[in-house]
């Protein structure tokens, strides 16, 4: 019996198969590697048809100053000590902006401004020419630094028990709940990792809770790498996909018989939405990794006062689809470079989640109730000892019976 191992992947190492090269990835970086220094085998489809040449890194996500002085203070410290425990409190109080800094080296690769852009919250102060503060010049860094170590995380085919994450895109321009404002590059992100990997496409749109059962069934053994939602819709619940994120995957197929795939084999789960997670507890918050998006790229909106900008609009193309080959050679080396500093670090590096937290505290509150209280609590009911029990009545008798009986304090 000849049994080919197709695992060219491990912990430390992640390798990518070009029609004229192997790439192996680590954490040092991308280096070509001879035939006979690779031991694996690899599917016909999935050698890529382009002749790939390496290019100086494109950036680097780096410990800041203080993070890694509390880091090494920890780590000779005895961990029974009460010293430990106060230099532990000092790291869980610091946040993700003050821990990791971005190193920019190089800004040539339309693909790699694409996703800069895509967290760019304050882009109206930055076209009026005004500077941006500190702090929020770190935020826009952060929400850059997760998605390309998101892209890392999606595109390492290696998978550790103790970091089974969904990738989850959604908008962070605030709107009435599930509003498709669109063209904000959610898609445009996702799929990109579908030009390295096999990646299977589901439309959310067409997911139905009671007519699931089949929805895997192109999922393949050996060779599918992501599942891919693609704008999940707001009846389904994202707990119904924690069991083959965090564990095995049933495949269920018509026709054919079920299999199962070990959570070392599993594909990577992502998905896109226009709608804040419904019932987001402690257990989606431990496995869910945003990517938010900015209104940076946005469609036409006269009532607003904004011109279309998209991908073609600024680059003059469609990205990735109107490549020239060196275009693509940079748009490999980009993507390398998010799988080597994800392998680097190999932590999940949340977004600013302030605007995120609002979406989904408005996903529980609901959008009719808001649009009540806007107008009910005028400035004389505000920050106010005021009856409860009142503002239940009021707020039950703009309502139909039927509902009004299920609201409670």
């Amino acid at each position: 019996m000849i049994e080919p191992d197709f695992r060219a992947y491990d912990e430390t190492t992640e390798h990518i198969f070009f029609r004229n090269a192997i790439v192996r990835i680590t954490a040092k970086g991308v280096q070509i590697v001879k035939p006979s220094e690779c031991q694996y085998m690899v599917y016909r489809d999935k050698i890529l048809d382009h002749d790939f040449k390496p290019t100086q890194p494109f950036f680097d996500i780096e410990y800041t100053e203080e993070y890694a002085t509390l880091r090494n203070r920890l780590a000779v410290c005895p961990p029974d000590s009460p010293a430990y425990a106060e230099l532990r409190k000092q790291v869980d109080t610091l946040e993700d902006a003050q821990r990791y800094r971005l190193r920019i080296f190089r800004n040539d690769c339309s693909f790699g401004q694409f996703v800069y852009d895509t967290g760019r919250l304050y882009w109206r102060k930055e076209e009026l020419g005004l500077p941006l503060t500190q702090e929020e010049q770190a935020e826009t860094d952060l929400h850059f630094i997760s998605k390309v170590m998101a892209l890392g995380y999606l595109l390492s085919k290696h998978k550790n028990r103790g970091q089974p994450y969904a990738v989850y895109a959604m908008e962070i321009e605030e709107s009435e709940e599930g509003q498709h404002q669109g063209g904000t590059g959610k898609s445009l992100f996702m799929t990109a990792v579908e030009q390295m990997r096999k990646m299977l496409f589901i439309n959310g749109q067409e997911l139905r809770t009671d007519k699931m059962e089949f929805m895997l069934q192109g999922v393949v053994m050996g060779v599918t790498d992501n599942v891919y939602f693609d704008d999940l819709n707001e009846m389904i619940n994202l707990h119904r996909f924690m069991p083959m994120i965090t564990g095995k995957m049933v495949v269920n197929a018509k026709y054919a018989d079920a299999f199962i795939l070990d959570f070392k084999d599993s594909p990577k789960v992502a998905f896109t939405s226009n709608h804040a997670i419904k019932g987001f507890d402690a257990s989606l918050r431990r496995r869910t990794w945003f990517s938010a998006f900015s209104d940076y790229y946005h469609p036409d909106a006269p009532m607003r006062g904004l011109q279309e900008r998209s991908p073609l609009t600024k680059f003059g193309k469609n990205l990735i689809q109107d490549y020239t080959p060196e275009e693509m050679n940079d748009f490999y080396n980009f993507m390398m470079n998010c799988m080597q500093v994800w392998m680097k670090l190999r932590v999940r590096i949340q977004p600013p989640m302030k605007q995120i937290e609002k979406r989904n505290l408005q996903r529980v509150i609901t959008d009719e109730f808001l649009w009540w209280a806007e107008d009910y609590f005028s400035e004389e009911k505000l920050n106010v000892l005021y009856d409860i029990a009142k503002a239940l009545e009021d707020y039950r008798a703009t309502l139909p019976k039927k509902f009004a009986d299920t609201i409670t304090p």
